[in-house]
């Protein structure tokens, strides 16, 4: 193991040591009165030093995190702690992963302006260089095609290649449009690539080709999320404090979900097709797909330790994922942990679970929520 742990069960004035387990109760101590039948505390993995940017699960079920102390931590379905990847010089700001025919991936972009691609165990495969400012957004399909997205504005497509009998790894499309930086990408089923931008917009590409097929717009400010869903629509989070969601064949935004009070920087879809929205205002706000109704608000801990929620997965047995600045640790919430939620749907400041003796003060001006109410 890297390091011992401490596990501290609610209400133990102890601590246990652990050096074979990354798992932790994440509600180190205080809660509110009452607050035990509303939420059930979430789990955490515990590994980084710094506030997780970035989060995936891949087909496997493993889970891979990419966080600001430049580190990639990839963990079992379990939550194990397989490998550590090191080598960026810069923060992790996207992350993917997945199986396709080149056997297991898993790629790191950073604000170093780099691309690392490695194999789960920690092998260091390839280093894509191209892009000139921090690289955002990544996504990788089934053939093995990657697309990268950055600050530069751009979209590029690598592509492994036999060249002289040796495999490399090369770009062989940069797509353009956006007048300002690509800050997420999203595969839709039917062969389409999303980009969304700070430009307050989200693009449309036909991957097979490059071709630029249609601009959404709507949103006010950046939109800093898109994912897709699997009636084919379109689900985005910007900083104009909305989350939308897209017919992606009429292109337009079906529903505009309102109730965050801070920006939207993570929008994730659940196998049941539940929607995951995470924010500055620091909560995790959960909205019916078919219904577009906010169904209940996930608030552990956020407001005490000042955590904007960042980014967010979820895996296919429904558990979800979380990850934000001022905190290490990959929050993940249990199916009935979000049940409780979805009967407790009033996320007002009393509804809040914190991690007792932790106070971190938020220092971001430009994303501090105007009130810390839920």
């Amino acid at each position: 193991a890297d390091e011992d742990l401490s596990v501290t069960h609610s209400g133990s004035p102890g601590a246990l040591s652990s050096t074979t387990s990354h798992i932790v109760d994440a509600t180190a101590g205080n809660l509110h009165e009452g607050d035990t039948e509303k939420v059930a505390p979430p789990f955490s993995l515990v590994g980084h030093t710094e506030g997780v940017k970035a989060l995936t699960v891949d087909s496997q079920g493993r889970v891979v995190s990419g966080a600001m102390d430049c580190t990639v931590r990839v963990w079992s379905a379990e939550g194990s702690l397989i490998a550590t990847l090191g080598g960026h010089t810069g923060w992790i700001t996207a992350v993917a992963a997945d199986v396709c025919h080149v056997g297991s991936i898993v790629a790191s972009g950073s604000s170093d302006k780099t691309i690392r691609l490695w194999a789960p165990d920690g092998a260091h495969l390839h280093t894509l260089l191209g892009h000139t400012d921090k690289v955002r957004a990544l996504v990788i399909r089934s053939d093995g095609t990657i697309f990268s997205g950055s600050t530069d504005r751009t979209i590029r497509q690598w592509r492994q290649e036999l060249h002289g009998g040796e495999s490399n790894w090369a770009c062989v499309q940069t797509l353009t449009g956006h007048t300002a930086a690509v800050k997420a990408l999203a595969l839709g089923a039917g062969g389409e690539l999303y980009s969304a931008s700070q430009d307050a917009t989200v693009r449309v590409w036909r991957v097979a080709d490059g071709i630029h097929t249609a601009t959404l717009r709507g949103h006010t400010k950046d939109v800093n999320a898109v994912a897709t869903a699997a009636d084919g629509g379109l689900v985005t989070g910007s900083h104009d404090r909305t989350v939308r969601v897209w017919s992606a064949a009429r292109r337009i935004a079906r529903q505009t979900l309102t109730g965050h009070r801070g920006s939207v920087f993570a929008v994730a879809v659940g196998p049941n097709g539940m929607i995951a929205s995470g924010s500055a205002d620091w909560t995790i706000r959960l909205w019916s797909l078919e219904q577009g109704d906010a169904v209940g608000v996930l608030s552990t801990q956020f407001s005490r330790l000042g955590m904007f929620v960042d980014t967010l997965a979820w895996d296919d047995g429904g558990r979800l994922f979380s990850g934000g600045r001022k905190d290490g640790r990959v929050h993940v919430w249990e199916p009935k942990s979000i049940s409780a939620a979805l009967k407790s749907p009033s996320a007002d400041s009393s509804n809040i679970m914190t991690e007792a003796k932790r106070v971190l003060r938020v220092d971001e001006s430009d994303h501090t929520p105007t009130t810390k109410s839920m």
